[in-house]
């Protein structure tokens, strides 16, 4: 084998294990996007259970306060009238905090759709660089010469691509920390809540 040909070989073997490195980050990648889909998914349902519950006890404390309003017409109880408002107070609170998560999740499956758009788009690349990896092996052509710069501006592109996409998935999975702290609070305001409403019973 001549110089010039060992000297091929070897690139395709450095160019080779590069795809391989993109492939297996691009499965890492993969992997952390689908946690990252099911989790939002499970905290849209769990929001929307929320919300539920608080349209729910909403209702009921509504129904209460009309019901006590007409047996106290003879007899104001200021103390009993002010815990009402402070209990409408949380509603309202939490209300506001469902509508901030619901946009919060909804960002989120947005930047979901757009990483998808990054996987697709790799997908594409490495298939090329699969095909000019076959070309490099076949016979020589006079282009042939300009084949690994390309395939080298390929994997450089690449690389970017998969940066962004660990910067991204950083970002979100900070992102879902805060959502998920969110909605505990809002959980435990509707279980405060429902004791209000069990004690006004």
């Amino acid at each position: 084998m001549s110089q010039p040909e060992r000297a091929r070989e070897k690139e395709v073997a450095l160019l080779r294990r590069s795809v391989a490195e993109k492939e297996r980050a691009r499965a890492a990648s993969d992997i952390l996007c689908r946690s990252l889909a099911d989790e939002t998914h499970q905290l849209r349902r769990t929001l929307a259970a929320t919300a539920h519950m608080c349209q729910h006890l909403a209702k009921c404390l509504d129904e209460r306060q009309r019901a006590q309003g007409d047996v106290g017409e003879k007899s104001p109880e200021p103390e009993r009238t002010g815990g009402a408002a402070s209990v409408q107070a949380v509603i309202e609170k939490l209300r506001e905090e469902n509508r901030l998560l619901r946009q919060k999740v909804t960002h989120v499956e947005d930047l979901n759709a757009k990483w998808q758009r990054y996987d697709a788009s790799r997908d594409e690349y490495v298939r090329g660089l699969h095909a000019q990896l076959q070309g490099l092996q076949a016979p020589s052509e006079p282009e042939r010469p300009s084949c690994p710069e390309l395939m080298r501006k390929e994997i450089s592109r690449l690389n970017r691509q998969l940066e962004e996409k660990i910067r991204a998935c950083a970002d979100v999975r900070r992102e879902l920390v805060a959502v998920r702290g969110a909605r505990d609070t809002a959980l435990e305001r509707v279980q405060m809540l429902e004791q209000q409403v069990s004690a006004r019973g």
